[in-house]
């Protein structure tokens, strides 16, 4: 069924019960709005103690996925065996004093996942060197083409916008022991796992929301659906796909919000834990809900460049920057991009996916500048590993392990980190790390967000200099 309800609920029967229409209708409803929690990343076990059955809600993944604000995750053991003795992360902020008073509780950080492993070589170039022109004969870009960072490297020529608001670039950012799987590395970064030894059944990003949260709607946000990214413990992390996993919850035009609200008003304080969990759970949407249609919305014409050109990373901020001016203590986004597992065609479909970038970032902090948000927000791109130093046949690019990452609108643009040296790789031709990717999410815990690197991270790594 779609569309808007419609029709005479039927009479009441005058005795306090539902009439069979009314009653089918309230059923509809409560089908309607579990499917979209559902979609806007609710765990299917929350869902369905919320029906009035204990089964799965119909297309659900029972498998584990990210909690309901609000609820604790279910999680399942984790991945490595040689993990399994590592204690897990669970301190608290009066164990270890995580929040550090000099940096201001305010700031936001929007994490951009840059998927299928993105080349740092072509987006951080090592400009001043020849070996880097000897390895990528065919893939290199012209010296006079490339955006000056200093005299030694430069960013991507299609990187304009971003080159004048300024970038830092970390250069030699990897895994310790690094694979070349998307799964493993996917999985160890969504978990601050470094050296494949350390992991944990929470996201790296969810720890941090947790030691963030103060009470607000929602601390935690992926624009991208459900992410291990942000897998919490405890507090209220939230995955929608689009604005309308949401908005629909503040329609004037259909009842179900509303019926939902009254019914949520009978739940609370039952005694029985789990479904007070969820009653909470579910306020915290409909509260989130509420805010998001209090907010300015976006009103960009579809010829802004962070539309027209900057593909679905540019919808992905778009709706980020409503969320994060509806100030609801959101602190920290997630955004997935790509594809870049460039194989073949690396040039054409790098140049392509830069350029989409440049647009939707600069879009984006344009929004943040109008909203009078543009000092408390910094944007920071992850990807799972580099590509091979060397380029293939086909004009590709193989995996690699180390990369470059980028930071806008935080730390002072320039270079941290320690290049990779070209005359060095290893044994498959791969750039070695210089910098564990630990020391760079650390970095963006604790000198933007204010939460020791210790406090979510195993191995309490060294940061890297960027407050």
């Amino acid at each position: 069924m779609s569309g808007h309800f419609s029709g005479d609920p039927g009479p009441s029967t005058g005795t306090g019960e539902l009439s069979a229409t009314q009653h089918d209708l309230r059923e509809v409803s409560r089908r309607r709005f579990l499917g979209y929690l559902a979609a806007a990343g609710v765990s299917a076990e929350v869902l369905a103690a919320c029906s009035d059955n204990a089964g799965p809600v119909a297309g659900s993944d029972p498998a584990p996925t990210q909690a309901a604000p609000g609820t604790t995750p279910t999680t399942g053991a984790p991945p490595s065996s040689a993990a399994s003795t590592v204690p897990e992360i669970t301190t608290t902020t009066e164990e270890l004093a995580p929040i550090l008073t000099d940096v201001p509780s305010d700031r936001v950080l929007v994490v951009i996942d840059m998927q299928g492993g993105n080349d740092g070589l072509s987006t951080v170039v090592p400009a001043g060197d020849d070996r880097y022109y000897d390895l990528r004969r065919t893939l290199s870009h012209n010296e006079d083409e490339l955006l000056a960072v200093d005299a030694n490297v430069a960013l991507h020529p299609a990187l304009g916008r971003l080159h004048e608001r300024g970038v830092a670039v970390v250069e030699g950012v990897g895994p310790i022991d690094g694979e070349l799987s998307h799964f493993s590395m996917e999985a160890r970064w969504q978990q601050g796992d470094v050296d494949g030894r350390t992991a944990q059944t929470t996201g790296f990003l969810g720890r941090v929301v947790d030691l963030l949260a103060d009470g607000s709607p929602v601390t935690g946000l992926s624009m991208a659906g459900p992410t291990p990214h942000l897998l919490d413990r405890s507090n209220s992390t939230l995955a929608l796909g689009g604005h309308r996993e949401i908005r629909f919850l503040a329609r004037p035009d259909w009842e179900a919000p509303e019926l939902f609200r009254r019914e949520l008003a009978t739940l609370g304080n039952t005694g029985d834990e789990r479904i007070d969990l969820v009653a909470d759970g579910y306020r915290r949407v409909l509260a989130l809900a509420d805010d998001i249609a209090d907010a300015p919305q976006s009103d960009l014409p579809d010829s802004d460049p962070m539309l027209a050109d900057g593909g679905d990373l540019g919808e992905q901020l778009n709706m980020a920057a409503d969320a994060i001016s509806a100030n609801m203590g959101i602190r920290v986004v997630y955004a997935k991009f790509g594809n870049f597992d460039t194989h073949s065609d690396h040039r054409y479909r790098h140049d392509v996916l830069m350029k989409q970038f440049d647009a939707a970032v600069d879009g984006f902090l344009r929004r943040m500048e109008s909203a009078g948000l543009a000092d408390r927000v910094a944007v920071a791109t992850i990807s799972e590993f580099g590509r091979r130093a060397g380029e293939s046949s086909g004009g590709g690019l193989d995996h690699g392990v180390a990369s470059a990452a980028m930071v806008i609108n935080g730390p002072p643009a320039g270079r941290y980190g320690i290049p990779s040296p070209l005359d060095d790789l290893d044994i498959r031709g791969n750039l070695r790390t210089t910098v564990g990717f630990d020391r760079y999410l650390g970095s963006l815990a604790q000198e933007w967000l204010g939460v020791r690197a210790s406090a979510v991270l195993p191995n309490n790594p060294e940061v890297l200099g960027f407050a």
